[in-house]
């Protein structure tokens, strides 16, 4: 069987209806509750707004100032380290002057003995100028003296060395004393030799000398001890020296004998070779 589709004539609009009446009914009550409630809550809500404006106006005071004292904590900060770099800084300056007043009196002291040793430079020098102008009076007063002449040494009468007969010496060393040195002239043809005053004792040319002096069988060497005017701490040196050798051995004994010099002219020993 086949259905037939019912068609209505007359559409039913409560739904739309009751829609429309429940909307215009929910109006109508927020209309009514806004107008009677408009005063208390416009007034509240005025309070409430003007407290948060208060508040949020204090709190951005609030704010601003703990940014500052922020600001002013990092400069206290920054203050409290320099002021201990200064403090650090002046102690350092209290000890520089200190030590710089101790020693400005230093170098006060100083340029004292400074003066006084530069007075007596002043004085030294003055004298040694006319130490040298004497010298150099000196030296042109011995370079305008005639040569000295020579001095012709002849053996004193009964020539003799201690411990030796006359006809036995044929090796003779002579040894010239002067002021400030002596001059050995070994024998035969060596070079003479010079030593100082003050090297007589240690000096290896002496020892030499008086060892080859040393007395042995049918030894003819004699020490000849020619004493200048001017030489006789050299010659008592040498002298010292020779008898201190010789009590130190037994039988071999070094000899010499003594021979004033008169003059200062250069020697001449020929006649001792005549002997």
């Amino acid at each position: 069987m086949s259905r037939k589709s019912v068609v209505c004539d007359n559409p039913s609009l409560f739904p739309f209806l009751s829609i429309l009446t429940c909307t215009i009914g929910v109006l109508a009550l927020m209309i009514t509750l806004s107008v009677h409630a408009k005063p208390f809550f416009s007034k509240q809500t005025k309070e409430l707004y003007d407290q948060y404006v208060n508040l949020t106006s204090e709190v951005s005071q609030t704010q601003e100032e703990i940014t500052k004292y922020q600001a002013l904590v990092v400069q206290a900060e920054a203050l409290r380290k320099k002021l201990g770099e200064l403090k650090e800084e002046y102690d350092r300056l209290g000890n520089q002057k200190t030590e710089y007043s101790a020693n400005s009196k230093e170098l006060a002291r100083l340029l004292s003995e400074i003066a006084d040793l530069r007075k007596k430079i002043e004085e030294l020098e003055n004298e040694l100028n006319k130490v040298l102008e004497s010298l150099k009076a000196m030296q042109a007063k011995e370079k305008n003296m005639p040569e000295p002449d020579t001095v012709r040494v002849v053996p004193p009468r009964g020539f003799t060395g201690t411990g030796a007969k006359q006809s036995q010496l044929k090796a003779l060393t002579f040894v010239e004393c002067h002021r400030n040195n002596i001059i050995i002239y070994p024998y035969g043809e060596k070079p003479r030799k010079e030593v100082l005053r003050n090297d007589i004792e240690s000096s290896n040319e002496v020892q030499q000398l008086i060892k080859d002096a040393k007395a042995e069988a049918n030894n003819d060497k004699l020490i000849v001890l020619l004493l200048r005017t001017d030489g006789v701490k050299s010659f008592d040196e040498l002298l010292s020296v020779i008898k201190k050798s010789n009590e130190e051995t037994v039988s071999n004994k070094a000899r010499y004998s003594e021979v004033l010099i008169p003059g200062s002219g250069p020697l001449d020993l020929s006649e001792f070779k005549k002997q």
